[in-house]
């Protein structure tokens, strides 16, 4: 139960720790970018550096505009697939299912996946949903732009719900699924809940743009990071 309890918080803290400020109060058209800079890369180059230079640019990223505990949370969750690959593919190469791999090899599979799984995680936790629900507004999708907003009400609560239904349940030495029960009827009633409360949103079109923060600070560094990415793109192709 612990265990769950901890994954649990590691996902809040990771995608739910800041509200519309910092990177998320950023153009999304410099998000994007970033991302696609940091994907190709990533996708390019396959040394070790590479997974290195991304690691700690995201952790320079997070901590100027998130915070410390919002790396080493990524960071942790982001692991879990990069260990479970790695020692999948050493299990695989010792019982033969695979070619033989060195023990650099293994590093190599955890630190890649580690490092993908953290660019996703980065860019999860800096959407912003008003943006998203104006970008869906723009697109015509006018009954469900007001989706997102609703959606990222509604997670962190859950998450916290379930939290403290695990840590009633661990001081109760109840087993976990006796405890998920009540979270997810808690859960379950918040929803109803919300889909009360903006029914008449659920069941209009949003007809404006909703008012977005814009930090030109946060703007200023997500553009720093793109150079530097680039700079790396281009000693990878002239090295």
């Amino acid at each position: 139960m612990r265990i769950i309890g901890i994954l649990v918080d590691l996902v809040y803290k990771s995608l739910f720790l800041k509200g519309e400020e910092g990177f998320r109060a950023t153009s999304s058209l410099v998000k994007i970018l970033l991302l696609a800079l940091m994907l190709t890369y990533f996708i390019i180059d396959h040394s070790l550096y590479s997974s290195l230079s991304i690691i700690l640019l995201i952790l320079i990223l997070g901590i100027t505009g998130l915070s410390f505990s919002w790396f080493i949370s990524s960071f942790t969750l982001s692991s879990i697939p990069g260990l479970w690959y790695a020692i999948t593919a050493l299990l695989f190469s010792y019982t033969g299912l695979s070619w033989p791999i060195s023990y650099m090899d293994v590093f190599i599979i955890y630190l890649r996946t580690t490092t993908f799984s953290l660019i996703l995680l980065f860019f999860g936790s800096i959407i912003s949903p008003v943006r998203l629900a104006n970008i869906l507004l723009k697109l015509g999708l006018r009954r469900n732009s007001v989706a997102p907003i609703l959606l990222w009400r509604a997670m962190p609560y859950g998450l916290k719900s379930m939290q403290e239904s695990l840590a009633i349940g661990e001081l109760k030495k109840e087993n976990v699924g006796k405890r998920l029960g009540p979270a997810m009827a808690s859960l379950l009633e918040y929803s109803d809940m919300v889909n009360e409360s903006n029914h008449h949103r659920l069941n209009t079109s949003m007809k404006h743009l909703l008012p977005a923060e814009n930090s030109r600070k946060h703007n200023l560094i997500l553009i720093i990071a793109c150079i530097i990415v680039v700079i790396l793109l281009l000693k990878t192709f002239t090295s």
